[in-house]
């Protein structure tokens, strides 16, 4: 047709060059551009036709590939253990045998054309990777392929929890270096080995690391430490964060000239539910700063406000993220004794509420806070109210879906006469009852602690036994901690020092409010214990365990809350001594967190 038309075209032009004057060479050359113009029209749409055809068999590969996971479901879903005579590695086709869907390693065609393999192979926690492979020739030089995949697990039936790694983290530079080392609790409960972290200066080595605290993201294994240090004339507050595998460069949030407040724990931080972190800190002033990290870089320092006046400093505070949420809520207490909190939402700080400007002590730990787990607009801060307070008080904070309002203040029974409050602490119940533990240690010699439970609607009750000891480690470190067993009991657990070589546990009977009068011994460290730290693992009935004894010695076990009793292997999970010298007893030098 083309060459017709070219023909008829150089006619056309032989008779217009008689009447027009047109030269033999002009004539050839529009013959000429004539011929590649429809040599580039007729290509253009041979090429398009074939690109149509080649994205159709595209379409139509994925379409197979998608509709063999879901042949690969059918099978699955009246019996999982229909998967199970299908191995890894072996090339099985899709049929139909009376109307019902089988796998067989006969080859089959589809179309013709299109070849669907598929394949099993171990997926996590038990389950079954199924990948699904579409091949076919495109044309006779170049062939497609195409896959899909998915996993399917046993969900009809109750398994076991998956198995949680941890983090650990010490200092161990005593009062000369800025050594900080880590280890890592694998799956396999082994503990891998000691590890320097990186340095926070490069061009010195004595920022002596006085406390740190470990944060562990809403889900997924990422971490953040935040480290306080002193070199003899300065502080520093950084920030280190892991990725799950790897530290990054610590980052330095703040530094300023001070010599006093050395082990004050006035700063924290948490990840919100979008996986960015917000550390909030002091920088030996009365204006809580603020700065956000959202995986790969810092934000810049945003300032809370002023509380009071100039020289009233800030020496603790409590930051816990609203559960599911970018939400959370940070309590400060200050140098003149005043209890203030500050809600974070909409990625903004509201105002000031103050709770009190009597608080029992400022340099101890003395303010808590903690979102219920059933209720999760409700969180509770938990304070005292004047210098010799012997009961705690206590405070309900509810959003609604803005910046929130604050319940009356509720108050525990009174601890015994003669004593006051000069630590606390409280933890949320995981889930099937709407109550925290709140305990509070006594400041005289020996040291009482003292527990209640709290329910953020109707307020405290005594527990029985509620007191846990009479003999606990004199002064402001922190002697005791709670956490509560993840999985299936929801029973607390209190470990504590009763001023003897042996750290104490203690567990709390939570459907009858009980804490049983029988302590659980753990072995015996160098010298007596003072301070303590316990984390419970998530979608689990075990606890993470660590104490430090007055030589500065770090040791930790886990706790099996099904048996109630102390892990003696693997290796990771027995009594360990980590080989560290912290800074001071009373520092809070190591934590620990597990992955989510």
């Amino acid at each position: 047709m083309v060459l017709s038309n070219i023909k008829k075209t150089l006619f056309k032009l032989r008779l217009l060059s008689d009447y027009k004057g047109f030269s033999l060479v002009e004539i050839l050359l529009a013959v000429g551009i004539f011929a590649l113009f429809g040599t580039i029209m007729l290509s253009a749409f041979v090429y398009g036709r074939e690109g149509v055809r080649l994205a159709g068999d595209r379409s139509r590969a994925t379409e197979l590939a998608n509709g063999g996971i879901e042949v690969v479901r059918n099978i699955a879903n009246p019996s999982y253990s229909n998967l199970s005579s299908f191995s890894n590695g072996t090339n099985y086709y899709i049929t139909s045998v009376n109307n019902r869907w089988q796998l067989t390693i006969i080859p089959q065609t589809i179309d013709n054309k299109y070849t669907r393999i598929v394949n099993f192979s171990d997926g996590p926690n038990g389950s079954r990777k199924v990948t699904v492979t579409v091949n076919w020739a495109q044309n006779f030089t170049r062939s497609g392929t195409l896959s899909a995949n998915t996993y399917f697990a046993n969900w009809r039936q109750p398994t076991s929890s998956p198995i949680k790694s941890g983090l650990f983290v010490y200092a161990d530079g005593g009062t000369s270096t800025d050594r900080l080392e880590y280890r890592q609790l694998l799956t396999t409960g082994s503990w891998t080995p000691e590890t320097v972290m990186p340095d926070v200066s490069t061009t010195s080595s004595n920022r002596v690391p006085r406390s740190l605290k470990l944060y562990s993201a809403q889900t997924g294994s990422a971490k953040m430490m935040l480290s306080r240090h002193y070199d003899g004339t300065r502080q520093y507050m950084y920030a280190t964060a892991w990725n799950g595998t790897s530290w990054a460069t610590p980052e330095l949030l703040a530094q300023w000239t001070s010599s006093s407040a050395l082990n004050s724990g006035n700063y924290g931080g948490e990840f919100l539910a979008d996986g960015s972190f917000v550390a909030v800190y002091s920088d030996g002033s009365n204006v809580p700063k603020s700065r956000s990290f959202n995986g790969a870089v810092w934000g810049p320092q945003v300032g809370l406000g002023a509380i009071g006046s100039s020289n009233n400093y800030i020496t603790a505070m409590m930051i816990r993220a609203r559960p599911n949420s970018n939400d959370m809520m940070a309590v400060f207490l200050t140098s003149n004794y005043q209890v203030n909190t500050s809600f974070y939402t909409n990625s903004s700080w509201s105002a000031y509420t103050l709770h009190t400007n009597s608080s029992a002590g400022n340099g101890s730990l003395l303010v808590d806070f903690d979102w219920s787990n059933t209720n999760t607009n409700q969180g509770v801060v938990l304070y005292t109210n004047s210098s010799n307070d012997r009961a705690l008080r206590a405070q309900t904070f509810t959003t609604n879906g803005g910046l929130g309002s604050w319940g009356p203040v509720m108050t525990s029974g009174n601890i015994n006469s003669g004593q006051e409050i000069i630590s606390l602490r409280q933890i949320a119940r995981p889930n099937n009852s709407n109550e925290l533990i709140s305990c509070a240690k006594s400041y005289n010699s020996p040291g009482f602690i003292y527990c209640f439970e709290l329910n953020p609607d109707t307020g405290f009750t005594t527990p029985i036994n509620n007191i846990i000891t009479n003999n606990t480690d004199y002064g402001g470190q922190i002697t005791f901690d709670v956490a509560y067993k993840y999985d299936n009991s929801n029973d607390g657990v209190i470990a504590y020092s009763d001023n003897t070589r042996s750290g104490k546990l203690k567990i709390y009977n939570s459907s009858l409010n009980t804490w049983v009068s029988n302590a659980i011994s753990l072995n015996n460290a160098s010298s007596n214990i003072g301070k303590t730290r316990i984390v419970g693992r998530p979608n689990s009935d075990e606890t993470m365990v660590m104490v430090s004894d007055s030589f500065r010695n770090l040791y930790s076990v886990v706790l099996d809350g099904t048996t109630n009793t102390l892990f003696t292997s693997p290796s990771g999970k027995a009594w360990t001594n980590h080989l560290s010298t912290g800074p001071t007893n009373d520092a809070v030098w190591f934590d620990f967190a597990w992955d989510n």
